[in-house]
């Protein structure tokens, strides 16, 4: 039942993930709000704003926002994801990762994040630091090492690296 959730929670993300088209067509009062939406929240998130970080994460995880450097590049779409889901372990929708009872949701997103497997002895990130600490609580620790341990950037370069993609023509997509 366990492994059923996590290859649930797997598929529901390739699905999402296949399916978001960044040339979808959406009217200009949207383009506008997702502009202002992110231009307020980003620029919080760089000032060190946890709770904006959580919420381009989660945007992020509901296929809402995208981040599009290349639009046929879906490794950078993943890698981007990636980055934002491990800076903000334990804040906003992802808080509750980190409770006692919930290890199977922990299970789940360190299954979604690094491509894990039903078969608990094909997940080798489970045997890593980083992969314990998410197991174990899924919070800001895990964070500290994943960018140790160079499974993203810290977030200081990630924010020079994403300014420098903005400013070389990188877009933002909203869908809501």
């Amino acid at each position: 039942m366990k492994y059923s959730f996590v290859l649930l929670v797997c598929l529901s993300f390739a699905v999402a993930l296949a399916t978001f088209s960044p040339t979808y067509a959406v009217e200009q009062d949207n383009v506008q709000e997702c502009e202002k939406w992110w231009e307020r929240t980003w620029s919080l998130a760089k000032d060190g704003d946890l709770e904006a970080r959580a919420q381009i994460s989660d945007e992020m995880s509901l296929n809402r926002f995208m981040i599009i450097r290349n639009p046929s590049d879906i490794i950078l779409r993943q890698r981007e994801y990636l980055i934002w889901r491990i800076h903000s372990l334990g804040l906003g929708k992802q808080a509750d990762y980190s409770r006692p009872e919930n290890a199977e949701l922990r299970q789940a997103n360190l299954d979604m994040l690094f491509g894990g497997n039903s078969n608990p002895s094909r997940r080798p990130m489970n045997d890593s630091p980083f992969g314990r600490c998410m197991l174990e609580k899924a919070n800001q620790d895990c964070v500290r090492l994943a960018v140790e341990r160079r499974i993203v950037p810290s977030f200081e370069n990630y924010v020079k690296e994403l300014d420098l993609a903005l400013q070389r023509g990188a877009q933002v997509k909203c869908d809501f």
